[in-house]
């Protein structure tokens, strides 16, 4: 009978001191220091004395060195502790199992069993028990189903599902008319594969997949979505601790260099029930089954992993050719319907680069009382202050944003909108003011989905940087200007305005590095080449300053 023995951290709220002791426990246990990965648990039990992975790990050191009796005490300790703790379970198994306590030892990996169905080792020293005991082994259903709709998405599920197919106990796909192969590949990625003819409505064949799962918990996601063991992990733990129906997740989306640009939020995390369905025929959700049954929404820092942004281009076609003939329609069709309103604004505002169609549909949107301060309302509110900021008409922007900081004070977009309003009016101090605000606002508290959507961090820190030149803060726009530096090393303009701030700051050799630099990648660069003249010349060096004014000669 075999049986890993493995200390698992799946992370926590732990104090970080105690935290590290138990990574560099877990690290001398693997490398074979037992004696002193015994010493960092007994101390993290010093501060913390039922720290339930302290004493799984004395646990499972006392298992490894056959001090069984002991094992059994800490591993008990450990799953009193934390109900949830699989491995805790999956040890304190076998500790019982070698002081032939088999019914006991049976027990336990059943609740291992439980807590990780997919679990190769678990399952097989069940079934060991279940055969000396003569005790037959309770069925264990699938505690995560995955959901998925798709069409013609083989190179997204090679890449993704293929990697993640085993964290889950039950994979649904629903296949809406693919003419590729995505059906043959999902199968054999052992997903059940179910057909549903394409209606222009998402929430029908979302609701399709949700008919056919089998999982207590239901995770949705697109075929250019994933998400990590690690995220699953916790979000098995979330699922045995809450008494929630739902869970909004962040929707980390990358862009062409692979960096995460927007975070959304959206409730992809729910338990399965009969009426807990998508509404919306697009930009679906469940959120109204779940409050009409009464339930609690939570939000959890779990991070889907989204990259259909990454391609810009096709991203663009799929919004036009699929997604906005449907938006367009529920905006005639359905006029009470916010979030149609929402999307029809900002697909005609960012998309189709119609500005007055949009405002006509924004006052729409935050002229009618019954959608004040939701979501919805707070982001289109949003939008209307960047269009009339668009029109130069600042005072009545500004008026916007702040009204958008009163309903949601935790979201960065409504700073950086007042930031940037002050930055290109030249009022770089209440620039400065605003865009700092940003960096010290409390993750996670937005009530906006949509979050840091209107921004970038090349962009922040570039007004940050710029801001704090103007106003003199010289050692902040250095600071700034080098995090800009890690983001866009290659950009002349960033490393013009790092050199700008060095030499404020009377660094003249940082400068001409910086300056040289920039005229190695940009030669006609005015601005650094001027600087650098002027440099020279303040330090007296006239022969180089010449050289300088001579390589634009060259040049020209």
């Amino acid at each position: 009978m075999g049986m890993p023995l493995r200390v698992v951290d799946y992370g926590g709220n732990e104090n970080r001191d105690i935290q590290a002791l138990i990574q560099e426990g877990h690290r001398c246990f693997f490398d074979g220091q037992l004696d002193r990965a015994k010493a960092l648990f007994q101390r993290v039990l010093q501060g913390s004395p039922s720290h339930p992975e302290a004493l799984h790990g004395l646990g499972v050191i006392a298992l490894k060195e056959g001090r069984y009796k002991e094992a059994i005490r800490y591993l008990q300790q450990a799953v009193a502790e934390n109900p949830h703790f699989a491995e805790a379970w999956n040890n304190l198994g076998f500790a019982l199992y070698k002081k032939g306590r088999y019914h006991e030892a049976q027990e336990a990996l059943e609740k291992a069993l439980q807590l990780t169905p997919r679990e190769p080792s678990v399952r097989e020293n069940v079934k060991v028990l279940a055969r000396l005991t003569g005790k037959k082994v309770k069925a264990v259903s699938p505690f995560l189903s995955l959901c998925m709709i798709v069409r013609d998405e083989v190179e997204n599920l090679q890449k993704h599902l293929a990697r993640m197919k085993d964290y889950f106990d039950d994979v649904v796909v629903v296949d809406t008319g693919s003419q590729d192969a995505t059906k043959t590949i999902t199968s054999s990625l052992g997903a059940r594969v179910f057909s549903l003819p394409w209606e222009n409505d998402f929430s029908k064949a979302r609701n399709e997949s949700l008919k056919h799962a089998r999982g207590e918990w239901i995770l949705v996601l697109d075929a250019d979505e994933f998400m990590d063991e690690e995220g699953v992990l916790k979000l098995k733990e979330v699922a045995h601790k809450t008494d929630a129906m739902g869970f909004q997740l962040p929707i980390y989306n990358y862009n062409r260099r692979q960096e995460v640009g927007v975070v959304n939020f959206a409730l992809r995390f729910f338990r399965r029930h009969p009426k807990i369905r998508f509404a919306g025929r697009i930009h679906e959700t469940v959120e109204d089954s779940i409050v009409t049954l009464g339930g609690t929404i939570g939000r959890v820092n779990i991070p889907i992993h989204h990259f259909g942004y990454t391609d810009p281009d096709a991203l663009t076609r799929k919004t036009v050719e699929r997604n906005f003939p449907i938006i367009e329609e529920l905006y005639r069709t359905e006029p009470e319907n916010v979030q149609a309103v929402l999307y029809y604004a900002k697909t005609k505002l960012v998309t189709f680069r119609d500005h007055q169609e949009a405002k006509r549909a924004l006052l729409r949107l935050v002229g009618n009382p019954r959608w004040r301060g939701r979501p919805g309302y707070i982001e289109g509110l949003l939008y209307l202050g960047h269009v009339f900021a668009d029109e130069k008409r600042f005072s009545i922007a500004e008026r916007i944003y702040e009204k958008v900081r009163q309903y949601d004070p935790y979201l960065p977009d409504a700073l950086f909108a007042l930031g940037n309003l002050y930055f290109i009016q030249g009022l770089y101090s209440k620039a400065l003011e605003f865009l700092e605000g940003i960096l010290t606002l409390e993750a996670g508290k937005a009530k906006t989905n949509l979050v840091r959507f209107s921004f970038t961090d090349e962009v922040l820190y570039e007004r940050l940087t710029r801001s704090a030149i103007e106003c003199g803060q010289i050692e902040k726009a250095i600071n700034y200007g080098e995090k800009l530096r890690n983001l866009l090393p290659d950009d002349p303009n960033v490393l013009h305005n790092l050199a700008l701030a060095y030499f404020q700051g009377g660094q003249y050799l940082h400068a001409e590095t910086l300056w040289r630099e920039v005229l190695q990648k940009d030669s006609l660069h005015a601005e650094a080449r001027s600087l650098l003249f002027y440099l020279y010349t303040l330090q007296g060096r006239s022969q180089e300053a010449q050289s300088v004014l001579q390589e634009v000669t060259t040049l020209v």
